[in-house]
């Protein structure tokens, strides 16, 4: 679906993966954007000493454009990225980046806010 010049997936069943009875990873959707800003900003001091995305992400839209992105990367098969649910609320993101790429190894990313 696009409007004002932006385009975004609707779908599609989303993967989830349950770890234990408190703990899940799900593939980030469009519709975690705010808690995804509301933690970013929530813990802005924190993140940005590890994660040098934190100065760029200034709205709930920024956080959905990154979904976005990521939702576009898992389908070309280069990116699996999953929201971090602790009793069912979003606490942070896991990402395996590099996937399929002839030049770099695959990484592993996360970030969790604290407490």
């Amino acid at each position: 679906i696009c409007a004002n010049s932006r385009c975004y997936h609707v779908n599609m069943s989303y993967e989830s993966i349950k770890i234990d009875e408190n703990l899940e990873l799900t593939q980030l959707r469009p519709d975690q954007a705010d808690r995804m800003f509301e933690i970013t900003d929530e813990n802005r001091d924190y993140l940005g000493e590890f994660m040098p995305w934190v100065p760029f992400i200034k709205t709930p839209v920024d956080s959905r454009d990154y979904i976005e992105e990521t939702i576009a990367s898992r389908e070309a098969g280069t990116k699996y990225s999953y929201g971090v649910l602790a009793n069912g609320t979003l606490v942070g993101n896991v990402s395996l980046r590099n996937m399929n790429h002839e030049t770099r190894p695959p990484e592993i990313g996360y970030w969790i806010i604290p407490e």
